[in-house]
């Protein structure tokens, strides 16, 4: 038996294309590669300062979950 867990993030999808720098028209492979290029450069263990690595590697990671639910929402 599964679950689904529904969670409500504070930004909007428009927002989140911003923080991962893509456009509306991106497809999902895109989306992908720029959050894991995103995920990769700001990664607690490889950013210098790892106070604000740890929370632009948050914000990356609520953009990109925020983008796949209404992605998967509107299929």
């Amino acid at each position: 038996m599964t679950t689904k867990i529904h969670v409500k993030f504070s930004k909007n999808a428009q927002e989140c294309r911003e923080i991962l720098g893509v456009t509306k028209d991106s497809s999902h492979k895109e989306i992908k590669q720029a959050y894991r290029k995103l995920s990769l450069k700001y990664h607690p263990d490889k950013c210098k300062d790892k106070a604000k690595g740890e929370k632009k590697f948050k914000e990356i990671f609520e953009a990109y979950e925020t983008i796949k639910c209404s992605m998967t929402n509107s299929a």
